[in-house]
């Protein structure tokens, strides 16, 4: 079960994380990754909501299904693959569903780890990528194949960690040409690979809080606060 927990909370880490990432795009006129910052600096704020369609890839392990985002710190990935799985996020709790074992993962956020979440999902993301990591184009700035041979053009930037405290070592991610998020790659401490891709993404679809209130089912297996204890 300690796997399941681990690789749960690094996909929920790069949730938060691409929650606003998002609206890092804007590469025209950009010359170095300073200005690509300013430019997402002057676009914070404009994206409410999302929905998209996700694949996770770590291994030969490959996880679908749908993700809507809510600002500031909304989440939900409804899986098609594995079938009827759910990581839940209110902006209080954290509720993953795994129904091949019919367990209830449930996570308190603290006011520490909300303001962790607050910091993730708006502007203050930003200055944490900023201030934690080392950022570089991975080749410029202009658009270059998704994958080698792709007629899909993206911008890649590169995130190094400043210090090994942080949860991942180097994060790559591939910015579409209008500016919107389509893949994502965190490498961790263990060198473990967890890939994000992202497809048909829609903004600004006024998304309604109630869409994450989650009850799972009663009959499941709970297990609280699995991540750490929670408190008030």
């Amino acid at each position: 079960m300690s796997y399941i927990y681990n690789k749960i909370s690094r996909i929920f880490f790069l949730s938060i994380l691409f929650a606003f990432a998002t609206i890092i795009g804007f590469a025209q006129d950009i010359v170095t990754v300073d200005d690509y910052f300013d430019k997402i600096s002057q676009a914070y704020g404009k994206i409410s909501d999302y929905k998209a369609e996700i694949t996770i890839t770590q291994d030969k392990t490959v996880m679908k299904g749908v993700i809507f985002y809510k600002n500031p710190n909304f989440i939900r990935i409804e899986f098609s693959d594995p079938r009827g799985q759910i990581i839940n996020v209110d902006g209080e709790k954290l509720i993953i569903y795994l129904p091949d074992q019919s367990v209830i993962l449930q996570q308190e956020l603290p006011k520490r780890s909300k303001a962790s979440l607050d910091m993730l999902a708006n502007s203050q993301g930003l200055n944490y990528l900023r201030n934690n990591y080392k950022s570089a184009f991975v080749v410029g700035p202009d658009a270059v194949p998704l994958d080698e041979g792709s007629a899909e053009k993206v911008i890649k930037v590169k995130f190094q960690w400043r210090a090994s405290a942080e949860g991942y070592r180097e994060i790559e991610a591939s910015f579409r040409t209008d500016g919107l998020i389509r893949r994502m790659i965190g490498t961790t401490v263990a060198n473990t690979v967890v890939q994000f891709d992202f497809v048909n993404m829609k903004i600004n679809q006024g998304i309604l809080e109630e869409k994450f209130r989650y009850n799972p089912p009663p009959t499941a297996y709970s297990h609280d606060n699995f991540l750490f204890e929670g408190s008030d």
